[in-house]
């Protein structure tokens, strides 16, 4: 299976003010589509924040390719889910950090 990233938007929705982030918590949430070639694509919306405001919000596509046509759509979803996982967590790493936001210690 490969994953290809055909399109990243991230944006800065609120100015970071503070210096310590304790309740700053990142939200993803995945869904998936069809493109007109019939191309199953992986649709990431990863919001991240804390309780009163977002700071980031950022929308992640994913072309999703050669992968055993003869599963089942939910695991073949599953599978791609666990394949971006780590390539998630580093971009979320990078722009939050490139923001001054601390997400771990």
């Amino acid at each position: 299976m490969k994953a290809k990233l055909i399109n990243i938007n991230a944006n800065e929705i609120s100015k970071v003010k503070k210096t310590r982030f304790e309740n700053v918590k990142a939200k993803i949430k995945v869904s998936y589509d069809y493109d007109k070639n019939n191309l199953l694509n992986l649709n990431y919306l990863i919001k991240v924040g804390d309780n009163n405001y977002d700071y980031l919000i950022t929308k992640c596509q994913y072309e999703i390719s050669e992968y055993n046509y003869n599963l089942d759509e939910k695991i073949v979803l599953n599978q791609a889910i666990d394949l971006l996982h780590e390539r998630i967590e580093m971009l979320l790493g990078l722009l939050t950090e490139e923001m001054g936001i601390k997400l771990q210690d």
